[in-house]
């Protein structure tokens, strides 16, 4: 069987690179002999998510440096481009792609305009509610754009776009035995169990909401905890401190044993981390992130609500200037048929 090669252009985000290495696998399971050409960029991220050394990929790595202080850094960034356009040039005639997959960002451009150039097909992945810059930029070079929130097509007027499913990572068995899971993670089996999941940006802020509620919750309850890997928090003394049951690490890359086993999460509005939530029909409490990237995570966290109801979305401001919602709102999706301290309209319209 002939060998095919398929461009994924994706980076600075994981949000951005690990859907695109679900897409390459999944083409793979149907085709063995496909090869990916990953377009990413130097940034340490890139390189922790995307290492070299894989028979089955080829990683081009562009000159992208978008965080830099310094009074020359749209010269730079001008000519990251430049070298990022050459670069991409060379591979693209280099590895003759079938196609380009990607799900924006900056990474994106280059990739695609010499794409568009050598006549390579466009496949264009809008994964958050909102619109990106570069996915808007992009959009007249595209072949097929997907989205997967509907509210996405409105900045598509004069194209049609396909809803397509999120590319979550891991495969949903008919049955999962939840027990099982907590016991492999060592757990106890029955105690309401509670993910929190900060992602890369937003754990800091999410930590301090969280450690200010769980330090008055008094019902059972044990915790997974992602901190995220900015956060020097002693939380293993934390959680002793306070009685609970806790598993704590600073990330990993793949969550679904730790979704399994959870009764409720936690977590920001990244795409990948509520559409991984509502396979497994997890009972959520989304808090975005805000004043980020066009507040993308404020409008997935109100178009997730909107189309699934085990959620509840609440704003970080709104938290900051009454502490008790947060501990309410946990109390409300544990206990539901117990008598809560604040009604479930209230706290689900809380804004």
């Amino acid at each position: 069987m002939a060998q095919v090669t398929i461009a994924y252009a994706a980076g600075k985000s994981g949000g951005h690179i690990i859907p695109c290495l679900t897409l390459f696998k999944q083409a793979q399971e149907h085709n063995q002999a496909i090869r990916g050409l990953f377009f990413t960029t130097t940034a340490q991220l890139d390189r922790t998510v995307l290492p070299e050394g894989s028979d089955d990929r080829i990683v081009c790595r562009l000159p992208l440096h978008t965080k830099i202080q310094n009074p020359l850094k749209y010269l730079i960034l001008s000519l990251g481009l430049l070298r990022s356009a050459v670069s991409s040039l060379i591979y693209l005639i280099r590895y003759k792609p079938s196609r380009i997959i990607t799900t924006g960002g900056l990474t994106a451009v280059p990739v695609c305009l010499m794409g568009y150039l050598l006549r390579i097909p466009i496949d264009l992945y809008e994964l958050n509610a909102v619109v990106g810059k570069a996915t808007r930029f992009l959009a007249p070079f595209a072949t097929r754009i997907m989205i997967c929130f509907p509210e996405a097509q409105r900045s598509f007027r004069s194209r049609a776009c396909t809803i397509t499913l999120y590319p979550v990572r891991f495969t949903i068995g008919a049955h999962i035995d939840q027990a099982a899971v907590r016991r492999s993670l060592g757990l106890t089996e029955i105690t309401p169990t509670i993910v929190i999941l900060g992602g890369s940006q937003g754990s800091l802020s999410l930590n301090r909401l969280v450690k200010q509620a769980l330090s008055h919750y008094t019902k059972p309850i044990q915790v997974i905890h992602q901190t995220g890997s900015n956060d020097t928090h002693d939380w293993h003394a934390w959680y002793r401190t306070h009685d609970i049951q806790a598993l704590v690490f600073p990330y990993h890359d793949d969550l679904s044993a730790y979704i399994m086993a959870s009764d409720l999460i936690i977590c920001r509005a990244g795409a990948g981390t509520l559409f991984e939530s509502m396979a497994y029909k997890k009972k959520l409490i989304i808090i975005p992130l805000e004043g980020v990237a066009d507040d993308h995570q404020v409008a997935n966290a109100y178009a997730c609500q909107r189309q699934y109801h085990e959620c509840v979305t609440l704003r970080q401001q709104r938290l900051d200037h009454h502490p008790t919602l947060l501990i309410n709102t946990i109390d409300t999706l544990l206990y539901p048929q117990q008598p809560q301290s604040a009604s479930y309209e209230y706290v689900h319209g809380s804004r």
